[in-house]
């Protein structure tokens, strides 16, 4: 298998779980809690950036094409362009700091990219948020980052704990590809 095909194929995996699990949400107010920022993180760890990046991108570009896999499986333009926009915009910021993080075995680097990813995601779609519906910094940081502090900080911890397990899985089977193609 050739790294092209091996690496179309994990874009392709990675964009349908962030579909499939993206919709899986709880509505909580104007921004719900849903497993988006899970799943994108995990991509971002276990992935290469420019993959992860892509499969992020692929998303919302499915997603404005109307299929619903936005939260509480909604899609289109008025989705993507609605108040919530700027959050789902925001989740290509995920997987940026891995562009300078090569390392999956340093935890403090992994939690710092992961951290870094969000807070780009919260600056986007809290401004986005404000100037949509026309409200102070306060109130939109209310709406849409504070609520969520916590349970991001969770799934900091989960990717933390499954991220290296899926990692030395994906580059275990691939050198296993390679170990059997020289024989």
């Amino acid at each position: 298998m050739t790294n092209r095909l091996k690496s179309i194929i994990r874009i392709a995996v990675m964009t349908a779980l962030i579909s499939a699990l993206s919709p899986l949400s709880i509505p909580i107010g104007v921004v719900p809690v849903s497993l988006s920022t899970f799943i994108i993180m995990i991509a971002s760890f276990i992935l290469n950036p420019v993959e992860s990046l892509i499969s992020v991108i692929m998303y919302i570009v499915l997603g404005a094409m109307g299929l619903p896999i936005f939260s509480s499986f909604t899609g289109g333009l008025a989705k993507l362009f609605g108040p919530t926009g700027g959050y789902i915009f925001g989740y290509i910021f995920i997987p940026l700091p891995f562009f300078f993080i090569n390392d999956r075995e340093n935890v403090l680097l992994n939690v710092l990219a992961l951290l870094i990813g969000n807070i780009l995601l919260y600056i986007l779609g809290t401004l986005w948020l404000k100037f949509y519906l026309n409200l102070g910094m306060m109130d939109a940081l209310m709406m849409g980052v504070i609520p969520f502090l916590l349970t991001d900080l969770l799934k900091v911890v989960g990717v933390l704990a499954v991220g290296p397990v899926m990692y030395k899985t994906i580059n275990h089977n691939y050198n296993f590809m390679k170990m059997n193609k020289r024989n």
